[in-house]
């Protein structure tokens, strides 16, 4: 619901608070989540529309790329033991974790947003007016 920039900026800002509590290097989440949310809204301000199976999509796809880096490069790639364990135990239920929330939240914000936020609305008259006035 908002512009590039802002969602870029919010996702670095996510990814930093990721890497905090997960305990990464810093910027390892943060830089993921600014290029998946500068291209997502990208799409959205090109190719999509808003609607609640889209987000949902896209926080499923999103959460299955980071658990799947995370798993790569955390424990894979370092040939702990049982390591089909350890994502199918703990990277799938962060995933199904964090989908699910995804489902109830949207919605929660959905409201906060078309509520509470002042509605600019422009009638036909206000566009084409501009338009008009550029002519002359």
């Amino acid at each position: 619901m908002s512009g590039i920039a802002t969602s870029a900026i919010v996702g670095s800002i996510c990814g930093f608070l990721l890497d905090i509590s997960c305990g990464t290097l810093p910027g390892y989440h943060a830089i993921g989540l600014f290029l998946i949310c500068m291209l997502i809204s990208r799409l959205y301000d090109r190719l999509m529309q808003q609607r609640f199976f889209n987000l949902v999509f896209f926080t499923a796809i999103t959460a299955f790329f980071l658990t799947g880096t995370d798993f790569i490069f955390q424990y894979a790639i370092w040939g702990h033991e049982h390591v089909s364990q350890i994502y199918l135990h703990y990277s799938l239920k962060c995933l199904l974790y964090t989908t699910i929330s995804s489902a109830v939240c949207y919605p929660i914000f959905y409201c906060i947003h078309r509520y509470l936020l002042p509605q600019r609305r422009r009638t036909v008259e206000k566009t084409l007016k501009p338009m008009e006035d550029s002519e002359l």
